[in-house]
């Protein structure tokens, strides 16, 4: 998630193929943009930021 999409775009593409643990650690260490991962076994995770402000619909 950013302000601009063409950031988001090329992040998606970067990051493609890396652990959700990976992904999370690279955003977070990036300024004005967040991301959430679900993983292939349905985890959800999110930056540090989306804390408190972010859940799974279902449970």
């Amino acid at each position: 998630m950013a302000d601009r999409s063409l950031d988001c775009d090329i992040y998606t593409t970067e990051l493609f193929g890396l652990d959700a643990v990976s992904i999370i650690h690279k955003v977070n260490n990036m300024k004005d943009i967040e991301a959430t991962v679900i993983t292939t076994d349905g985890n959800l995770a999110y930056t540090d930021n989306l804390r408190g402000r972010i859940e799974p619909v279902l449970r």
